[in-house]
């Protein structure tokens, strides 16, 4: 079994949990939506089984999910060691599976 390669990031931000602000991008805008929700609007669509999505929090004791909305956005959730929604710096990087190979992986 081999396994899938990837393209560069399509999309990739490090944002403040405060405000939702994209301190660094590629290819995408950030928005807070309220306490622990983040929305990436990608700048390209990336269909849920067509990419692999990373989200790494910043913010010391805090845990992240990454939700699929539509091909165009994608939810992150942030919480804290309790397991309560709470806003968390994080990175964010969206990568496009390529095609299987002939015969499949």
């Amino acid at each position: 079994m081999t396994a899938p390669d990837f393209t560069d990031a399509v999309a990739f931000a490090r944002v403040t949990g405060a405000t939702g602000a994209n301190l660094t991008a590629k290819d995408c805008t950030t928005s807070r939506a309220g306490a622990g929700l983040y929305d990436i609007t990608l700048g390209e669509a990336c269909p849920a089984l067509g990419c692999a999505i990373q989200v790494t929090p910043e913010t010391a004791a805090r845990m992240a999910r990454i939700t699929h909305t539509s091909d165009t956005v994608k939810r992150v959730s942030t919480y804290n060691a309790a397991g309560a929604a709470a806003d968390a710096d994080f990175t964010v990087v969206v990568k496009k599976i390529l095609a299987s190979p002939a015969g499949g992986y």
